[in-house]
């Protein structure tokens, strides 16, 4: 369920008093300049700016199987997004372009699965 308060989208909401977050928009928000050298190091940042303070936290990522707009979207662009993102664990190095991450499926469906481990 997603709250919606004067015309905008509620990032970090509730549903039965369990707080929820959008998990993908969490991540563009974390500064990626201040971000640490290893993909442990975000993991630790993503968690510690949720304030996981509550018993229990859910973390949402959504995804659009393909064919999708969003893959449209790509392909006007001329957005190559067929390069595969693994995770071998938590002392890989980041990419240096963290945004280019970001902005790769393959990223989005690895990062939390490697969140869950």
């Amino acid at each position: 369920m997603v709250q919606e308060n004067d015309g905008y989208v509620c990032v970090a909401c509730s549903y039965n008093n369990v707080p929820y977050f959008s998990g993908n928009f969490l991540l563009h928000t974390l500064p990626a300049a201040k971000l640490p050298a290893t993909l442990g190091g975000v993991a630790r940042s993503y968690l510690q700016a949720m304030s996981l303070s509550p018993k229990r936290v859910d973390i949402v990522f959504d995804d659009y199987p393909s064919p999708s707009v969003n893959d449209c979207e790509r392909k006007r662009r001329g957005i190559d997004d067929s390069q595969r993102y693994a995770i071998g664990g938590p002392e890989q190095i980041r990419r240096k372009n963290f945004e280019s991450a970001l902005s790769s499926r393959s990223f989005k469906q690895q990062f939390p699965l490697f969140l869950a481990e």
